[in-house]
């Protein structure tokens, strides 16, 4: 409290998704704090679920008048009317002899029993009604607009100095700053619907800041109009006092409980369990869990999590951020009402809001039944989420840095939905009714890795995947041998923090979520990392197992390493993923020789080579790939391609164990097509190389001709080696454009020590020709 003084200071908001605890985490706040508690529920809302509290009609109506009236009048009368009636009621409790906490306690349970609550806040209304009249017969000034009556005013302060005498009773020894009287309003976005302008919700804040004490605070509450109406600037408030400079508004309060069901026993834990929508109630906000144990039933929960998330209105964005993660663009204000929207009727959690509220940031966090619910609505409603995020791009409302990232979880997303429909299809797994009837997931449940792949890729690069070996030792398992009792996970993806949030062990929390990791900026090496678990050998060929019933400490701990470029050329480049360098394994999975995946995802732009002005250079690249083979096929002119990495032709290759290495088995896959993704459909091809293309500052110029992109570079927004950035300097080496040319790949399929390459038969190119220098 010290670093706000009275007035707005005591002032704040709590913003949050719906479902998080924003009424309970109030209801418990009141056993240590006298509490008055206001619920302006609008109810006729067409919210889904009932109110943690019933709302308080009476006095909602009061505060929301038919008409034009007095609003700060008549809200003085209420605040007055309030706190001589919480007085009254309270001193009859006869609590003097009680500590502070207990009191407070005392105050909560007796609210909450019987009527007292409904029939209290009646006699406000009424008593509000009467006051409202008295005062407006005995005090005959005229106070143009909402100015402040200082009679009423004195009078409203008197009050509430007489309840906190009550409140506070013997405790003399309490700080002068200390919180004695907390009031929040529940549903607080009813008072500011209305015409533009100062809302009530305005009014009533110049009301409640007129009460001249530090020994109250005031909570208003809502999901919607978070930082439009509730959460706006400071320099955007309709008083003087707001932005005083003495007066510090508190930012909106963000922080509830979250994963509060019981902790998961790894040891104890299975498949059968992980499916089950009672384990996926365990994590996210206390909705799900607490309903469960209410009793509601899995299905219903599902359906309730499917309305949740659309909130009556199908086909929208809204299914799609939850289940691959789209981060929106934080500077246009279009993004942020969306973002906003998203917070108010779609689950997005607002995980802040600084202090200058400009903006907040926000994100779908882990929670597998919105994973679960959006998989259904998706597959049910047959939206296009390739559709919808360009279109979400072209409207300039996500963030355009990560696009080949993006593509890519798009991709492995839609990659998991059509193997667990094609499960589903063969009858290998049950229909979502079917599934949630029983008390399981339809979607979040394990499922082998190579049905993953063999969905992901044209049949006939899977067959050459499967015979392949690890590339960083000489012979071993092929990858069919190594990986034909792994099983992958994942429903959704999660950010991770730093570049040591990955390892074995969160690799296993993370399968256990049905949660795959996406990698922060400061990781240069991985993108995504999607995780594993293998059945050893000796395990699965026991007589009658059942990998359902096995628990998860009995796997071998693996995983899926995967780098994503989206810029051209990166062939030339050599990306090399190493677990071990990356500290992946940790405590007795690195004695263990498990294999391990890593596939270079090049979803990139590649460009036509462009011709030179003046000086040039040329760079002499050797080859990458291995001599011409005589089984191979022609070559075609398609940039798609998939290529498996084989064994290492290096002297100091080691075999087999002597390595310390766990066994890598490496994919490359080149392009972004149906010919080498096949949940990629023909007609979508130009959609994904719109979203990959770059739109940076060159590209939105609207003077779009090479004469004045050249004057525009010579501006110096950027620099590269370009005439236009160094035409001021003659020396060697700049103003230069160097010949830019994909390498050829050459077609052929080699074992063991040599790599293998698959050429796509697409003979279409994957988009235009890009800028160089696009920012």
């Amino acid at each position: 409290m010290a670093a706000y003084v009275q007035g707005h200071g005591s002032i704040g908001a709590m913003i949050q998704s719906s479902g998080t605890g924003k009424s309970r985490t109030m209801h418990e706040i009141a056993r240590l704090v006298f509490t008055i508690p206001i619920n302006i529920r609008n109810t006729s809302s067409d919210d889904i679920g009932a109110p943690y509290l019933e709302p308080d009609t009476s006095v909602r109506e009061y505060l929301i008048p038919n008409g034009k009236v007095q609003l700060r009048k008549r809200y003085h009368c209420f605040l007055r009317a309030t706190f001589e009636l919480v007085e009254e009621e309270f001193s009859g409790l006869c609590l003097e002899n009680e500590d502070r906490s207990a009191r407070a306690l005392h105050w909560r349970e007796h609210l909450s029993s019987g009527n007292v609550h409904k029939t209290l806040y009646h006699h406000i209304e009424w008593a509000t009604t009467v006051k409202d009249f008295d005062f407006g017969q005995a005090d005959s000034a005229d106070y143009e607009g909402d100015a402040a009556n200082p009679n009423l005013v004195q009078a409203t302060n008197e009050s509430f100095n007489k309840l906190r005498d009550v409140v506070v009773s013997k405790d003399a020894l309490i700080p002068q700053g200390d919180l004695k009287i907390l009031i929040y309003f529940d549903e607080a976005h009813t008072l500011a619907a209305g015409t533009p302008g100062p809302t009530n919700y305005d009014t009533l804040c110049l009301a409640l800041a007129d009460i001249g004490n530090l020994n109250h605070f005031v909570i208003f509450m809502s999901t919607t109009g978070a930082l439009s109406v509730l959460g706006r600037p400071q320099h955007e408030y309709h008083s003087s006092r707001a932005v005083a400079p003495r007066t510090t508004l508190p930012a909106p309060f963000t922080i509830l409980p979250f994963n509060i069901g019981p902790r998961v026993l790894h040891k104890q834990a299975t498949f059968e369990m992980l499916r089950s929508i009672k384990h996926l109630a365990t994590f996210g906000r206390p909705l799900w869990h607490t309903m469960l144990v209410a009793g509601a039933s899995p299905a219903a929960l599902v359906l309730l999590a499917r309305s949740k998330l659309t909130h009556k209105n199908e086909g929208s964005s809204s299914n799609f951020p939850v289940h691959f993660m789209m981060e929106f663009a934080p500077r246009l204000e279009k993004a942020r009402r969306l973002q906003e929207e998203m917070v108010t009727g779609h689950m997005r959690i607002a995980f802040s809001i600084p202090s200058h509220r400009e903006y907040m940031n926000s994100r779908h966090p882990s929670e597998p039944i919105l994973a679960e619910a959006a998989a259904i609505s998706i597959y049910e409603e047959n939206v296009s989420m390739v559709k919808v995020i360009s279109d979400l791009l072209q409207n300039d409302l996500i963030t355009k840095g990560e696009r080949g990232k993006l593509v890519a979880r798009l991709l492995l997303t839609l990659t998991w939905d059509k193997a667990i429909q094609a499960l589903m299809s063969t009858k290998q797994s049950p229909v979502p009714w079917v599934s949630h009837t029983r008390g399981d997931a339809a979607y979040s449940r394990p499922i082998p890795l190579i049905h993953f792949l063999a969905v992901l890729l044209p049949s006939k690069y899977l067959e050459l995947v499967l015979q392949s070996t690890p590339d960083n030792r000489i012979g071993g398992k092929t990858f069919g041998e190594a990986f034909k009792h792994a099983y992958i996970h994942f429903m959704h993806f999660g950010h991770a923090g730093d570049k040591d949030a990955i390892n074995s062990a969160s690799s296993l929390a993370a399968f256990i979520r049905g949660m795959a990791f996406q990698g922060c900026s400061v990781q240069p090496v991985i993108d995504i990392l999607i995780p594993v678990l293998i059945i050893p050998e000796n395990v699965a060929n026991q007589p009658n197992f059942n990998v359902d019933k096995l628990t998860l400490d009995k796997f071998h701990r693996s995983c899926i390493m995967i780098l994503v470029k989206d810029r051209e050329n990166s062939e030339r480049r050599n990306y090399t993923i190493s677990a071990e360098s990356l500290n992946f394994w940790v405590d007795q999975d690195a004695d263990v020789d498990v294999p391990y995946i890593a596939i270079l995802m090049q979803l990139g732009i590649i460009r036509k080579s462009r011709s030179t002005k003046g000086q040039t250079h040329t760079t002499s690249v050797p080859p990458t790939t291995p001599p011409h083979s005589p089984r191979a096929p022609e070559p075609t002119k398609t940039p798609s391609n998939i290529r498996v990495k084989g064994g290492s032709t290096k002297d100091t290759r080691q075999s087999d164990r002597s390595s310390k290495d766990h066994p890598r088995y490496s994919i490359i896959i080149s392009g972004c097509s149906s010919a080498v993704y096949k949940v990629i459909l023909p007609k979508e091809k130009a959609l994904y190389s719109a979203i990959l293309t770059s739109k940076g500052m060159l590209h939105e110029h609207p003077y779009n001709c090479e004469g004045s992109l050249a004057l525009l570079r010579k501006m110096k927004p950027f620099w590269n080696l370009g005439p236009e950035c160094f035409d001021w300097v003659d020396v060697p080496g700049v103003g230069i454009v160097p010949d830019i040319e994909m390498e050829p790949f050459v077609p052929g399929i080699m074992c063991a020590d040599q790599t293998v390459i698959i050429e796509a038969g697409d003979n279409t190119v994957d988009a235009e020709e890009n800028n160089a220098a696009d920012i």
